[in-house]
Parts: structure tokens; C-alpha cells; sequence
């Protein structure tokens, strides 16, 4: 993608946002990420191991945007550090393919569950 097209600024940006559901935040990214709604997965979500939480999974959907780039969009479990400092509810990470994700799409915001 060309740095002086109009949404290049958005696009793997580090734009996080916070959502009541899943459902939601899952638009979310993909609206972010250039990946048309009513696109489904390009091929069955992926369980992969949870580096964090070794006997959960996270799941990874992959998409492709409007510019042709591959996008994975990831659900992942909540995590607490255990240091008292920093806990975070269950969210997506979305991104391009290949590269580290910048963007969390966190949701149940604001729910008490």
C-alpha cells in the first residue's frame, strides 16, 4: 500500500479499541483493517496453542483486505500477569499476516461477568 493512500494511517496502526461483545470487537477489526463485514474467513479459524495459558487455545482468523493484504484477526483468552499490575479481558489482535500485531479489539467492556 502507497504511504500517501487515504487509509494507510489506519491500517496496522496501533488503534486499539473497546467493545460490549465479541461480536463487536471482531467488526471492529476488521473494519480497521480494511476486511469487508460480510467477508467470511478465508479458510477455517485456527486453533493455536495459547503461549500464556498453555492448556487454553486462541483462534486465528485469516481475511483479506480491499488493498490484497493478508489480515489475521485473533481471539484471545483473558490473562492476568500475576504481578498485581496489568490484567487484560478477553480482546482480538488483528494486524497483517506475519507481522506482530498493534491493534487489541477488547470486549465485555463495561459488562460484569
Amino acid at each position: 500500500m502507497a504511504s500517501g493512500d487515504p487509509g494507510s494511517s489506519k491500517f496496522n496502526s496501533k488503534t486499539d479499541s473497546e467493545s460490549h461483545s465479541a461480536r463487536e470487537a471482531y467488526r471492529t477489526a476488521k473494519d480497521r483493517n480494511g476486511v469487508p463485514r460480510s467477508q467470511s474467513p478465508l479458510e477455517h479459524p485456527t486453533k493455536i496453542v495459547d503461549g500464556n495459558n498453555p492448556d487454553q487455545f486462541v483462534t486465528e482468523y485469516k481475511h483479506r483486505n480491499v488493498y490484497g493484504e493478508s489480515i489475521s484477526i485473533r481471539k484471545d483468552n483473558s490473562i492476568d500477569y500475576g504481578d498485581g499490575s496489568q490484567k487484560q479481558g478477553p480482546h482480538y489482535n488483528a494486524g497483517r499476516t506475519g507481522e506482530k500485531f498493534k491493534q487489541h479489539h477488547n470486549y465485555n467492556v463495561g459488562n460484569k461477568k
